[in-house]
């Protein structure tokens, strides 16, 4: 099988906690794009910000997708091409209840933040452009984040036809709340589309719950080693934590000298 895309996670697995590629990943990168394999990140976060600058540190040019798989962004323009909203009165009913129950959140619409919490605003990170909650479009909401994880459950019960998902680094949590329409894997399937590609000549790496619908969709399917049980059972292949350079043993098993790539045999 020759792969023609990876698609990898974002936080624990091609970055650690200083977000910052490591020399052994952006070598790596490097040889996989000079192999034709196309680098796609999914991520919750919004492209924005950290993703926006790593893409420009790996010189990756080809689409990426954000926002909890809400958005699917063109590296070379900073456009969004693909879009999935939450439905309006959804939009409006939650921001109500996060409004009268004082819980911090921020939507996410186009490439703004809308936030009025300055903790959010550092959580998000630098290069993010913010805006008041009074002044955001609740038409185009891409996605909500609750940092609060404790609201999992209730959010799940009052608003079902939302997707309200755990994410976040391991020491860190939050919930990324989107349209049903809105998945990583729903976007992966997109992206095929876009890219013209079989999904099962896709490679997913994850390292969390939320990457398991990233994996299922992908021929093959990679988890790092300190993801959870029911990531690491429907994997192909574990490599070591992003630490332990686990973004650079695939790539090894990937261009193996003898041209002999990844089988699920």
């Amino acid at each position: 099988m020759k792969y023609k895309a990876l698609i990898t996670d974002f936080d624990g697995t091609l970055v650690g906690l200083g977000f910052t590629p490591s020399p052994q990943v952006k070598e790596a990168v490097r040889r996989l794009l000079e192999s034709d394999i196309k680098v796609c990140i999914a991520t919750g976060r919004t492209y924005h910000g950290i993703i926006e600058s790593v893409c420009q540190q790996l010189n990756l040019t080809d689409l990426q997708i954000a926002s909890a798989g809400a958005q699917i962004i063109d590296p070379k323009t900073n456009k969004i091409i693909w879009e999935e909203y939450l439905p309006e009165k959804e939009a409006r009913s939650i921001v109500e209840f996060l409004i009268n129950d004082s819980h911090p959140f921020a939507l996410e619409i186009e490439e703004y933040v809308f936030t009025d919490d300055e903790d959010i605003k550092i959580r998000y990170g630098a290069g993010i452009l913010f805006k008041e909650i009074k002044k955001a479009d609740l038409s185009k909401v891409s996605k909500v984040f609750v940092p609060d994880i404790s609201l999992e459950h209730s959010l799940r019960e009052l608003f079902p036809n939302l997707n309200v998902i755990v994410a976040g680094l391991r020491i860190r949590h939050a919930l990324d709340i989107t349209s049903k329409k809105a998945s990583k894997e729903l976007a992966v399937l997109e992206l095929a589309k876009i890219l013209n590609i079989d999904p099962e000549e896709m490679i997913g790496l994850g390292d969390g719950y939320n990457d398991i619908p990233l994996l299922s969709v992908c021929g093959f399917k990679v988890a790092m080693e300190n993801a959870p049980e029911e990531l690491k059972e429907i994997a192909d292949v574990i490599v070591p934590i992003v630490e332990q350079d686990g973004f650079l043993t695939l790539t090894n098993l990937l261009l193996q000298p003898n041209g002999d790539l990844l089988s699920k045999e």
